[in-house]
């Protein structure tokens, strides 16, 4: 029992600090900015069908 909460305590504590490190990493030293994102992102198609059910769909170019 007091092996579990210490590993459960030990897991909660890495998954923290990677979360902590990772998202510190993404706002100091950004490798693209917001509008280079928007370059890349394709066309969003709207098309309703007959039941008036919207999708929404991209095309990537990559086979499905």
């Amino acid at each position: 029992m007091l092996l579990r909460s210490l590993l459960h305590g030990a897991g909660r504590y890495v998954a923290r600090s990677s979360v902590r490190s990772a998202s510190t990493a993404l706002q100091t030293n950004p490798s693209i900015t917001y509008e280079q994102t928007l370059l890349n992102a394709p066309e969003t198609r709207v098309t309703a069908i007959k039941n008036g059910l919207r999708v929404a769909s991209e095309d990537y170019g990559l086979p499905t």
